[in-house]
């Protein structure tokens, strides 16, 4: 049990200093940048590409696509785990046979989740009359 604390409290720290040490540069360069074609809204405080309009619907999108990369982190998470346990069987049919069951599960989630986000990508530019697909146009 304690192999498994110490690999969770590994992954934590190296997925961790990805965000803390990664550079700040908009407290550099302004709140929006510079040299883009942002600016910030004087409303929400959000940089905004200039005369786009943010709705509802986007918001709700982007917290489902956010909260759908959450859930992929978990799923490949648990694939990690699950191989670990896996492999520190040794020999043990038991562990071996829940470890195995772990990464089928974690990826059939993963599988799942990816259809989850196409189909919030295919509804949501339906219904905003759009025709494209991770920025490329489809269909004539």
């Amino acid at each position: 049990m304690k192999k498994y604390i110490v690999a969770l409290q590994l992954s934590l720290m190296l997925v961790l200093n990805v965000f803390i040490f990664s550079p700040l540069s908009t407290q550099a360069q302004g709140i929006c940048g510079t040299g883009n074609s942002l600016t910030q809204d004087s409303r929400t405080k959000l940089c905004v590409v200039p005369g786009e309009t943010r709705g509802a619907a986007d918001i709700i999108t982007r917290v489902i696509n956010y909260l759908l990369l959450f859930a992929a982190l978990i799923a490949i998470l648990f694939i990690v785990l699950g191989g670990y346990r896996y492999i520190t069987a040794q020999g043990n049919a038991e562990n071996a046979k829940a470890g195995r069951t772990t990464v089928v599960n974690a990826i059939i989630g993963l599988a799942i989740i990816i259809l989850a986000y196409v189909i919030v990508s295919v509804v949501n530019n339906t219904l905003a009359g759009e025709n494209t697909f991770w920025g490329r146009v489809l269909g004539p």
